[in-house]
């Protein structure tokens, strides 16, 4: 499992890669394989939530697993290729704002956030499988560097986006961004590790290293700032109310799904474990839950980190795996998210 240090070397490694828009050729469309109700994969043995941990929202399986999956991919040479699952839940691709957009966040709604290396944020609306653009006029003239990594927030009318050194070498703020271009920074005086996210309407999270070098999430209002340090989990991502968590635990290589009140108690206990890794070297890299928290989308890698396929897993089946798809040969990055 990759350590908090290595992944934000690896954020800041990506932001300097010049990337061009896909504009050439089409996406195949890719229809995910869809498992029986009730059966999870032999390589994906689930967890089943116990008796008095029932899933947050009681629902069927649902019937077309990948409806409303966003994936963001980019290749080798920093070439960027955004897709979105129809209503059969194949793959289809969607135009980027720009050329540079270098990293999507889509949290559970049908607005996205594009981020591009040159620091623009870009609010997307989606109707079906089309996006509409348009660019967040944002003062960026005091900041000490370009944005990075923006997160849209669940109401979609806010965005937090990183602007400074990812890797402790000099200052860092986050920019909480208005949709009508007003923005605050919140002074992080902690080395970051990750991407910043929301939990819920209001709060922020993001890995950071404490005093003794220690990886921990910080919580953060963006009103007051940080509000308390939480145990480690990578790739923490929140349905659109906040009540579920759902990342990777990296002392146990396990995905997890926890309510946010346990999780935030340290409760190791609590909520779901799924097998995290395989025997083949394959690994769980990121995670996405949907937005209404019965749904989770994970990132697979094969053993030399190369992204390889998403698995879909469903509160409705007790967390089994019910879908996946496969990513591109040569991918060298990949994102996933909702716009559900």
């Amino acid at each position: 499992m990759t350590d908090g240090r290595r992944a934000g070397r690896d954020l800041t490694l990506a932001v300097t890669t010049a990337v061009m828009l896909w504009a050439c050729g089409s996406t195949p469309s890719i229809t995910p394989q869809r498992l029986p109700p009730g059966v999870a994969s032999p390589s994906a043995s689930p967890v089943a939530p116990p008796a008095s941990q029932t899933p947050r929202v009681s629902v069927d399986p649902h019937e077309i697993p990948a409806a409303g999956l966003v994936l963001f991919t980019t290749n080798a040479d920093g070439s960027g290729r955004l897709a979105l699952a129809d209503a059969s839940g194949a793959l289809a691709a969607a135009t980027l704002p720009t050329p540079d957009v270098d990293w999507i966040s889509a949290p559970g709604t049908p607005r996205l956030l594009a981020t591009g290396t040159t620091g623009d944020l870009h609010l997307g609306q989606a109707v079906d499988e089309t996006v509409t653009w348009s660019k967040l006029q944002v003062d960026a003239t005091d900041l000490p560097g370009p944005m990075q990594f923006g997160a849209l927030s669940p109401a979609g009318t806010r965005a937090v986006a990183g602007s400074g050194a990812f890797d402790g070498s000099g200052p860092f703020v986050l920019v909480v961004a208005e949709v009508d271009g007003s923005r605050s920074l919140v002074q992080l005086d902690r080395e970051p590790s990750g991407p910043p996210s929301w939990l819920g309407p209001d709060r922020i999270l993001i890995q950071g290293f404490d005093e003794v070098d220690r990886d921990q999430v910080l919580e953060i209002d963006p009103a007051a700032g940080i509000v308390a340090t939480r145990p480690i989990m990578y790739w923490a991502s929140a349905p659109l109310d906040g009540t579920l968590v759902a990342g990777l635990d990296p002392d146990t290589t396990e995905i997890r799904i926890v309510p946010s009140a346990d999780w935030r108690a340290g409760n190791d206990g609590a909520g779901v474990r799924l097998p995290g890794t395989e025997q083949d070297g394959r690994m769980a890299e990121r995670v996405a839950i949907d937005g209404t928290g019965t749904r989770i989308a994970v990132i697979w890698v094969d053993s030399q980190a190369a992204p390889v396929e998403i698995r879909i897993y469903d509160a409705g089946t007790g967390w089994m795996e019910v879908a996946r798809l496969p990513i591109e040969t040569g991918t060298d990055r990949a994102i996933v998210g909702w716009l559900e």
